[in-house]
């Protein structure tokens, strides 16, 4: 067994002392910056793919006394999100989250379905409007094999802005004028993506409480706020904030001893996989033709089990000669990088998966 797990397991084993017999579980989508951004496999979202990892935990630990799960995640799919709280739900129906630090857009939504959520004081929910990315997206003019997202509130509001110049007496089609820039069926995927995630925030809202007109109707003032209210996806919401908007009863702080445990916890992670550092990969590849890489970007573990989620792969650099120049290599050569001349760079994935994490055999 490694320091590195080792140093992780005697803090989840005090968490577990300190929260009464409870299981921690840690979830944490690394978001590690990179340069150039978006590099593969350097941060994670959430993701349906974990379900089988968590239930391998899960069927390993003794739930008797509780879950607590504790998760760092800046968001990812929606439809991820009903399938995992079910499974949880399975072993413990009044689970709880412990958010040490960030617990942004789907990771929200999760929480909502928690009879408690217990915040650090540098802990910070998110809005839940979501962001659509489907094949029928504009293209990214930065990266041509992406496609741009779409905010659903940003859709929203540039309908409330029609509205508004309508019921000035303005007399003009902006629907028409977004349709030219957006393909109806990407809107189309907007407008489902608005539905699907205020109803199953309400339904996890209402799993953990009677659902009768009143509490219905605060669940309903609370997705509204979460889903409109703060007018930009990126605000984040601390813990003061959440209690106001989800109460009392579903936020909790953490006292001194929690947080200190989630802290270390925290800055287990941050020193161990390099997350405060920035991948660079002008530092990794140098003067490389061939260089092969592997990157840990999530972790699911407890101390009973642990998995990680890998990239591997190679990164193949060659020169870029600008348009005329002409130079000769022998065929099948790899041509040679030439000092001062741009870089054409391909990563090629052999293997990307979640995978037992070698630390804890």
């Amino acid at each position: 067994m490694s320091n590195a797990f080792e140093k992780r397991k005697k803090i989840l084993d005090s968490l577990k002392t300190y929260r009464k017999g409870r299981v921690p579980i840690c979830f944490f989508n690394f978001d590690r910056e990179s340069v150039p951004p978006g590099l593969p496999g350097v941060s994670t979202m959430f993701a349906a793919d974990t379900k089988e990892v968590l239930y391998r935990i899960l069927k390993e630990s003794d739930c008797s006394k509780g879950i607590d799960l504790i998760l760092y995640t800046r968001g990812g799919s929606t439809n991820a999100v009903w399938p995992l709280i079910s499974l949880i739900r399975e072993f413990d129906v009044k689970f709880e989250v412990l958010v040490p630090y960030r617990c942004h857009s789907s990771g929200t939504l999760l929480a909502l379905g928690a009879t408690k959520i217990c915040m650090t004081k540098i802990a910070e929910l998110s809005p839940i409007d979501p962001t659509t990315t489907n094949l029928f997206n504009p293209i990214d003019e930065s990266n041509k094999n992406s496609r741009k997202p779409i905010s659903v509130e940003d859709v929203t509001a540039y309908f409330n802005l029609i509205k508004e110049r309508a019921d000035k007496g303005e007399s003009f089609s902006k629907f028409a004028a977004l349709t030219e820039k957006i393909h109806p069926l990407a809107l189309g995927n907007v407008q489902r993506a608005y539905t699907q995630t205020r109803q199953l925030a309400e339904k996890l809202l209402l799993t953990n409480c009677c659902t009768d007109e009143q509490n219905r109707e605060k669940a309903k003032r609370i997705v509204e706020q979460l889903s409109t209210k703060f007018y930009s996806h990126h605000h984040s919401i601390p813990r003061e904030e959440a209690k106001e908007v989800l109460g009392s009863d579903q936020v909790q702080f953490a006292d001194n001893g929690l947080e200190e445990l989630l802290d270390n916890l925290l800055r287990c992670y941050e020193d161990e996989y390099n997350l405060r550092k920035k991948f660079i990969l002008d530092n990794e590849l140098k003067d490389e033709i061939i260089t092969k890489i592997e990157i840990v970007g999530a972790i699911i573990e407890s101390t009973c089990r642990s998995y990680i989620f890998v990239t591997k792969g190679n990164w193949i650099q060659s020169s870029a000669p600008p348009p005329g120049m002409n130079i000769n290599i022998p065929a099948g050569a790899q041509l040679p990088l030439f000092p001062g001349m741009p870089r054409n760079r391909n990563f090629q994935i052999d293997f990307q998966d979640w995978i037992h994490n070698g630390e804890n055999k």
